[in-house]
This record gives C-alpha cells, sequence and structure tokens, in this order.
C-alpha cells in the first residue's frame, strides 16, 4: 500500500486535500510494516572472514564478497612464535602462548627471562614460601638453583612494590564506586614489607 501525502512535493502531487482517518492509519499501518519487516529481517552485517599478509601487504575478505586491500603495514610485521621459551629473543609484535595458554604480544624487544612471571603469580596469589617453593619445583622438574630461588623471592618483591605503587596513583586518579584504593594500597605495602622481611631473612640483606 502506497503512502498516501497530503501536499506536493518530491513524492509527487499529493492529494490536495486533508487525508480520510482510514488514510491516515493506512500510512501509519504501511510505515509500522515496512519497520517490523526491517527488524525482522535486518540485513547480514559485513564482516571479515579471511586475512593474508604477503611481505608487508595486508589483504582482508569480506563476507559481501569485496577485498580490502592490499594494505601496505609500516609497523613491524607480527610473527608467530608458538610456546613461550626462556631466555630467547624476542622481538616486537612476535606472539607466543604463555605457560598459562594465555596468548601474549611482545610491545619491546628482550631476551626472555628463565621463568615467566612465576613470581607475579605467587605475589598475587598471596602465596607463602611453602607455596612458593612447590610452584618452582612444578616448573623446573629438575629443581630451581639458588639462584632461581632468590631470583624468584626478590621478583616477588618487585610484584608487591610495583603493585603498591599503582595502587597509590589510583588514590590520586581513579574513583570506581565501591573500591578503596587506599586501603588496597596499604595491604599491598604491608605484604611487600613482609616479602622483604623474608627475603632478607633467608638471603640476607642485599650489598649495596
Amino acid at each position: 500500500m502506497p503512502v498516501i501525502y497530503r501536499t506536493a512535493g518530491a513524492w509527487g502531487p499529493g492529494k490536495g486535500a486533508n487525508l480520510e482517518p482510514a488514510e491516515v492509519d493506512g500510512n501509519f499501518f504501511d510505515i509500522a510494516t515496512r519497520v517490523d519487516f526491517i527488524e525482522d529481517n535486518p540485513p547480514a552485517a559485513v564482516v571479515p572472514i579471511a586475512m593474508s599478509i604477503e611481505g608487508s601487504a595486508l589483504t582482508i575478505g569480506l563476507s559481501n564478497g569485496d577485498v580490502l586491500g592490499p594494505v601496505t603495514i609500516t609497523m613491524p610485521m607480527p610473527e608467530w612464535r608458538g610456546d613461550w621459551q626462556p631466555s630467547t629473543p624476542y622481538a616486537e609484535m612476535d606472539f607466543v602462548v604463555a605457560p598459562d595458554n594465555s596468548l601474549v604480544a611482545v610491545l619491546i624487544p628482550h631476551t626472555s627471562a628463565a621463568m615467566f612471571d612465576l613470581a607475579g603469580l605467587a605475589s598475587n596469589a598471596s602465596f607463602d614460601a611453602a607455596q612458593s617453593t612447590e610452584l618452582l619445583n612444578a616448573y623446573f622438574p629438575k629443581g630451581p638453583s639458588d639462584d632461581v630461588r632468590m631470583s624468584h623471592a626478590g621478583m616477588q618483591c618487585a610484584s608487591l612494590l610495583r603493585e603498591a605503587l599503582w595502587s597509590l596513583v589510583s588514590v590520586s586518579h581513579l574513583d570506581r564506586p565501591g573500591v578503596d584504593y587506599a586501603a588496597y594500597a596499604h595491604e599491598n605495602f604491608l605484604k611487600l614489607e613482609s616479602s622483604l622481611e623474608a627475603f632478607r631473612n633467608r638471603f640476607g640483606k642485599p650489598a649495596a
């Protein structure tokens, strides 16, 4: 049913008189029917379905058959490196699978450490000495060396310091309802103090 217009315009000459109630209702019904059809049959979204990289050229295939690209990528090219490995050089935009099966992108070129942030895991989970030892023994089948044990304990302190300092920054710059950043900072400084005392008792005070 076509829409009936009263006046002349881009839609045509129009009726030239007031619309009858049935004609007004017919217009509304026609428009409502079209809206209902669009809502019940939305057009399919155009989404990427394929991607290819050749050299520095990126090409993306879309679900409607169109192709975007090739686009020249001027940033470092991503490279899949598989499972994370200790003591291994990594370049910017290398992608690895971390020991916890998460996907990690390398942002700063570096040579990986002997372990993948086990200290952060231990400090965030509030592991005690026995639990940290169990974690290291599970990670190093032949058992961790004394240097690794000391490094792990030191990095636990560093991880707690990082978290405490982040909390202090949050006190000044964040205001999320229900979050007591000052109390969280205090909690982490207490953990840090305890962790430092445990480190000194076990490994001695670091040389100045």
